[in-house]
This record gives C-alpha cells, structure tokens and sequence, in this order.
C-alpha cells in the first residue's frame, strides 16, 4: 500500500508486516502482562501502514504490547542498550517469548523510545533527540510521546515522522493524543475495545470525546 503525501504517492517499505502469537492455550496466561484480556484473545495483527498507533485508556495493555514486541523485535534503548537486559522490561519477557514477528523484509536498525527517556531531555531539545534516536530505514516504537510535546511540537514531531517515512522508516506508537493520531494514512488500533479493534480516525474513542468536549466544554464541566 502507497502512502500518500501532498505531492503523490510514495513506495515505502513496511519492515514489520505483523505479529501473531504463537500456539498454546492463551487461557492459561493469568498473570501480568497477560491478566489484561485483549492480550489473552490477541491471536495476530496486521500492519498495511508504515505509521501504526496504538490507543487506548492507561492500563489498556498498549504499552504492554510495544514493549513484547521491542523485546522481540530486539531493538535497542537510546544509547545502543540492549533492551534485553532493561529491568524494567523483565515482566514483559513472557509476552514477547509468545509472539512471532512477520518480517518482509527485516530492518537492522531501530529504537525503542518511553517517556523517560523522553523526559530525560530539556523540552526545546526533545525533538532534536527524536530525530538523532530515528533513522531512516528503521523500525521505531515510541511509547507516548505527548508526554513531552506540546500539541504545537506534536505537529512538528509529525512532520519529522513523515520525512522518515519517507526515507523509509517505519513507526509503531502508543498514543492517546488526536493531534498525532491525525498522521495521513496512519493504522489504529483500538485497546479500549473488548478486543483489539482497528478503527478510522473519526471512530477513535479519544477523537470523538475530544471533539464533544471542545464543542461544548461548558456542558461537561457542569456535569462534573
């Protein structure tokens, strides 16, 4: 699938094709991170897009998901460290141990990039941080940057998305904010659903709330 741009249509490479979990009974996966039902009913995905995002209420397992795959993916924190020996990332282990990722072909390079990493940088240099960690020709996940852009640099930060994407990068992001779900041609997924649910932009939950609540933000506060 091409991806569109203002100017035509651009060949990009999508180096992650999907992830399906691989056989055995889901049902007996009750502990953390799979206590979380979507994890347990997910059977596989797939990706048509170079950006995919993933959104849903905190808790909803997205980052869960990311993390499994960056694991599995072995891609590296900033800094080159391996994500692998990351502590934090320890309980993710099993959920990565049961996914197989479809490649076609696969990318060398990438990152993995969280809030704290994120935070660890001044505000001005955030998106200078971006670009340096996201190359061209990688595969990048990115766990909520709004965390540290204003809606203004979410524009930004989406327009050195595209230049990537044009240099054949590929993205996966777990994100809650309607300014960077906007990306052109961007794949959804959906973890407040009952199960993980690709929708369109205009049927996402935190799209719709947002555009209620600006429409009348007098109204909701006086339900408060």
């Amino acid at each position: 699938m091409p991806f569109f741009s203002g100017r035509g249509m651009i060949h990009h490479m999508i180096f992650l094709r999907g992830i399906e979990r691989l056989s055995g009974d889901p049902h007996g996966y009750t502990n953390a991170p799979f206590a979380h039902s979507r994890l347990v009913s997910l059977q596989s995905l797939t990706f048509s897009s170079p950006v995919v995002f993933f959104t849903g209420e905190n808790g909803s397992a997205q980052s869960s998901l990311l993390e499994a795959i960056t694991l599995r993916a072995k891609l590296p924190l900033p800094g080159a460290r391996p994500a692998e020996h990351e502590p934090s990332l320890a309980q993710t282990h099993r959920l990565a141990g049961s996914l197989n990722l479809q490649w076609s072909p696969r990318t060398q390079y990438g990152t993995f990039l969280r809030p704290c990493d994120l935070q660890q940088q001044p505000a001005a240099a955030c998106l200078e941080f971006f670009r340096n960690q996201c190359v061209p020709g990688g595969l990048h996940l990115v766990d909520t940057p709004e965390c540290m852009f204003s809606p203004q640099r979410q524009l930004a930060l989406l327009g050195l998305i595209k230049a990537l994407v044009t240099g054949n990068a590929q993205f996966i992001i777990a994100t809650n904010s309607p300014v960077l779900l906007a990306f052109p041609d961007a794949q959804i997924f959906d973890f407040d659903a009952k199960e993980i649910t690709a929708r369109s932009y205009d049927d996402t939950p935190v799209v719709t709330f947002m555009r209620a609540f600006l429409s009348d933000p007098s109204g909701h506060l006086r339900k408060l």
